[in-house]
């Protein structure tokens, strides 16, 4: 099933609004036919994420009305894996044989130890004109020393209905890796943000 991320904005979150939304949400999957993977909030606590698999465009919005979303909060379509962002020809099964390599030799590491500490970090660019999102990722300037050596991990991109708004995902130990992974990307990022789970 294709899949589409949902977003909904808040003046401030409580911890008690977070327990309501988690249950609303497994209301809402129970009335309507799409997997709900995770939900992501913002540090300032004021935009929640919600990425989810449904059978089309207006399933998802009617789930996202179900959360309390508007129509147009559902902005993210078809988000296509992309573990390689910025790195040419990569293979996503041997992305992660660098970090083997230099750090495996280690007592008691393993990547899962190594990974441990990363977070969500989503990086958003507002354009002018309509853009093919995996395309335009891809045609950023990025160094691949730099997202291994700063552990930055491409995850996947997507965009508006309209294509001016491009986001894309990543596992980083916090937003200023990823900034500095792609300080110098073609296009520079508009917002760089740190993500955690809602809690439940």
């Amino acid at each position: 099933m294709p899949d589409f991320y949902i977003e909904r904005a808040f003046a401030n979150l409580t911890a008690a609004d977070e327990r309501a939304l988690s249950r609303r949400l497994e209301s809402c999957a129970r009335a309507y036919p799409v997997r709900w993977h995770k939900c992501l909030i913002d540090g300032a606590r004021s935009r929640i994420l919600c990425h989810l698999e449904a059978d089309s465009l207006p399933a998802a919005r009617a789930a996202a009305l179900c959360l309390g979303v508007t129509r147009d909060g559902v902005w993210l379509s078809a988000v296509p894996w992309a573990p390689a962002i910025g790195i040419a020809d990569s293979d996503p099964a041997t992305t992660s044989e660098p970090h083997s390599q230099a750090t495996s030799g280690t007592p008691g590491w393993t990547p899962a130890t190594r990974d441990a500490d990363l977070v969500h970090v989503m990086a958003e660019w507002q354009l002018n004109t309509p853009t093919d999102a995996l395309d335009f990722a891809r045609a950023q300037n990025v160094c691949d020393w730099c997202l291994d050596t700063l552990r930055v991990r491409p995850e996947s991109v997507a965009s508006t209905a309209d294509g001016r708004r491009v986001v894309t995902f990543f596992c980083a130990p916090d937003a200023e890796s990823v900034r500095n992974a792609y300080r110098y990307a073609t296009v520079p990022f508009d917002r760089v943000t740190a993500l955690r789970h809602l809690n439940r």
